[in-house]
């Protein structure tokens, strides 16, 4: 019993040890393949005096997001469904100073609301989902069952052409700004009142041990491990020492 006791808790340290190991190892790297996405809609024209003209949707972010998987979906909210949807490209202007980037999506025909929706998708997941003149929910393809953000301002019949709505404020996310009303649009760059900072990056960095005695040390535990689990049993000169110690 005491023997059996014994490799139980053998084979449980030392799948512990190699759990330690491989997590010190990898975990780094695997944080390194994740970073957060740093992107959002920034600047929305949709409606002006007179027939609409120069339609477009500005996205921001973080100048190394690659956007060529990415998406814009334009949703109607009497109904919920998608009517047009845009592939983004790459950034067309990047400022080196914050190394944010800016591209001008042109969204011709874009509906004028009460209420109706833009959602920004990254080619898995809905980054953003957001509405003017109201909140809506998506009904169809990839934003169905969620509910839009309202950006709480808006344009209407009388917005002077060449106007828009734009984010303003201080920081590095969609969080750290608010919507502002109609005034003179600034597509592909930074909008008024809008400054950028510097994305703060907490990725872990990423270095090699001194030497190979950690990789040693695994793969010796990881062969040993492995070998127990395939033949059920322990070295014999480990039964011996355990059989004289513990008769």
């Amino acid at each position: 019993m005491l023997f059996k006791w014994f490799s139980r808790l053998l084979h449980t340290i030392v799948f512990l040890a190699l759990l330690y190991i491989f997590s010190y190892l990898f975990a780094p790297l695997l944080a390194e393949a994740s970073p957060i996405t740093n992107a959002f809609i920034n600047e929305i024209h949709y409606d002006n005096i007179g027939g609409d003209v120069n339609e477009y949707v500005e996205i921001a972010g973080d100048a190394s997001i690659d956007l060529s998987s990415w998406s814009l979906w334009l949703y109607n909210g009497s109904k919920g469904d998608s009517y047009k949807s845009f592939d983004l490209t790459s950034w067309t202007h990047i400022d080196i100073g914050s190394q944010f980037g800016f591209l001008k999506v042109q969204t011709t025909g874009i509906q004028n609301g009460s209420p109706d929706g833009l959602v920004l998708f990254d080619g898995m997941n809905v980054i953003q989902f957001l509405s003017y003149e109201g909140i809506m929910s998506a009904n169809s393809d990839i934003a169905k069952g969620i509910t839009s953000t309202d950006i709480a301002v808006q344009e209407t019949t009388d917005t002077p052409i060449g106007f828009s709505l734009q984010l303003a404020g201080l920081g590095s996310s969609y969080d750290d700004f608010t919507w502002s009303s109609p005034q003179e649009n600034t597509f592909g760059s930074s909008n008024f009142g809008q400054q950028f900072t510097p994305t703060a990056t907490s990725t872990f960095k990423v270095s090699g041990p001194q030497n190979l005695s950690l990789f040693f040390l695994a793969f010796i535990f990881l062969l040993y491990f492995l070998l127990q689990r395939t033949t059920g049993k322990i070295p014999p000169q480990l039964v011996r020492k355990l059989n004289s110690q513990y008769k």
